[in-house]
């Protein structure tokens, strides 16, 4: 490489640093009492109740929008010295394309500010999800979906329970990619769940897991897959982003600021926590061994081994002779899914009457799938299953194993309960990222008045997405300029 690659790189690296030291709002005209007063009640509904300060709030957007300014001009010095190919240029693939993501991730920035799901947040969301296929419809892919056929790309930022779920369908996923070098490597992952809807209640998604590669922390990439499930998210109107994080009083300090780094993270995005009593369990199998009703005789229960080559078509109709709205997904999934051992059914002259499902993990660790009983039977049969799948644990020498899951009933839950006491049923923070009330929604256009009567300058933001139509700014603009010039 040149001395002027080295040149735009030293650049690149005070743009990460980038810190303006000056205070912004005070003294610069501002708003008067009543008004600062009415626009605190709007983001206060806007936010779910979430405090804020306004001065700080316009003061970090300012900052923000400087930073984009220096980093669209950055951009543009790059382009400009691809001199239209890329490949015959002394500019690396890493080199633009931290150029772009650097812009992206500007705009991510900024569309957290209050929230990014509507309004003003939303509209910079939108702008950055249009710069990332701007790029790729150029250069090349900066995710992908991943798949059976890819998923060994991703191994190292997924567990294997999660990489089972994902071959099964049963979660999705998304990959960041990045080039190291002339290199493109995988660079973390997000597994999310898409909630069908129901008459109860409507589409969402919940994010499961996210990780990011450890040398490129700090990088954007977090905020990048975050901002490719929320595309989602605004596809489907009124859709809601779910999260969950175990309550965990016996960390220690690597796990604490471990937890502490994703909760600020999740929290910068919007979502909001409270604390519940979760549907989700963990027993260590040998805890069970003093109980009677498990250890009662079994009856009718056989393990899906014991079903032969018949058992794929005999789970299917059982779930076609149910046709349950809420078992879709579970239908769907592969029946080398389930433990053929552990898992096990009861049969009448119809087929499967009652089945109990388990999916077993790498580490030998089961997790509870599913129960499903006939009604006329229900109490009989959920204590014959549970009695054989716990037997064929301990033939098999698992009792030290650990069974965790998520009830779907409280009637499974209570059952479990009298099964096993000893078992736990864990608490959670719950956060969920809601759309605002649209009546408390902050258009672009009131946040620049708001930001106009606060003695600020509106030229850095544009009103809309990167589209074809123009983007209302003429510092995205001159992106738009450079991609159509050395385009042609």
């Amino acid at each position: 490489m040149s001395g002027q690659k080295n040149m735009y790189s030293e650049i690149f690296e005070q743009l990460d640093n980038y810190d303006d030291s000056e205070g912004i709002v005070s003294g610069n005209g501002g708003l008067t009492d009543e008004e600062e007063k009415e626009l605190e009640e709007i983001m206060n509904e806007y936010s779910e109740g979430r405090d804020y300060d306004l001065s700080e709030i316009l003061e970090e957007d300012d900052r923000l929008l400087e930073e984009l300014v220096d980093r669209v001009a950055y951009l543009n010095f790059v382009e400009a010295n691809t001199g239209g190919d890329l490949k015959k240029s002394d500019v690396s693939a890493e080199d633009i394309e931290k150029a772009y993501l650097a812009v992206i991730d500007s705009f991510f920035e900024l569309s957290k500010i209050i929230n990014p799901t509507a309004g003003f947040g939303r509209d910079r969301l939108e702008a950055g999800l249009s710069l990332i296929k701007i790029f790729e419809e150029r250069f090349w892919p900066l995710s992908t979906v991943i798949t059976k056929g890819n998923i060994e790309a991703f191994e190292d930022y997924l567990t294997s329970e999660y990489r089972d779920d994902i071959i099964a369908g049963k979660k999705q996923a998304i990959g960041a990619l990045r080039h190291a070098g002339e290199d493109m490597c995988a660079a973390g992952a997000i597994v999310y769940t898409v909630n069908r809807p129901t008459e109860e209640y409507p589409l969402s998604l919940s994010l499961d897991y996210i990780m990011v590669d450890r040398r490129v922390r700090a990088g954007g990439i977090g905020n990048f897959l975050i901002a490719e499930l929320l595309e989602q998210v605004l596809q489907n109107e009124g859709a809601e982003l779910f999260v969950s994080m175990p309550v965990i009083t016996d960390m220690n300090d690597e796990e604490r600021e471990a937890h502490a780094v994703i909760e600020n993270f999740l929290d910068s995005w919007g979502f909001t926590f409270t604390v519940i009593n979760s549907m989700d369990f963990v027993i260590k199998i040998t805890e069970s061994k003093k109980n009677k009703l498990v250890n009662r005789k079994q009856k009718n229960a056989i393990s899906l081994y014991n079903l032969g080559g018949k058992g794929p078509s005999l789970l299917k109709d059982f779930f076609k002779r149910n046709n349950n709205e809420y078992d879709a997904d579970l239908a769907m999934l592969p029946y080398e899914f389930f433990d053929e051992d552990v898992s096990c059914a009861i049969l009448d002259k119809k087929g499967i009457r009652s089945v109990l499902l388990f999916h077993r993990l790498d580490n030998g660790n089961y997790r509870y799938e599913a129960i499903r009983c006939d009604e006329e039977h229900a109490e009989e049969d959920m204590h014959d299953l549970i009695s054989c799948a716990y037997k064929t644990c301990v033939s098999f020498g698992d009792e030290d194993k650990m069974l965790f899951g998520t009830f779907d009933s409280l009637e499974a839950m209570e059952t479990a309960k009298k099964l096993s006491p000893e078992g736990r049923m864990l608490m959670k923070y719950k956060g969920v990222l809601t759309p605002p009330d649209p009546d408390g929604v902050i258009t672009t256009e009131a946040w620049d008045e708001l930001r106009t009567d606060a003695g600020l300058l509106n030229y850095k933001m544009p009103d809309k997405g990167l589209d074809d139509d123009g983007i209302g700014s003429k510092e995205l603009d001159m992106i738009k300029d450079y991609i159509r010039k050395y385009s042609e």
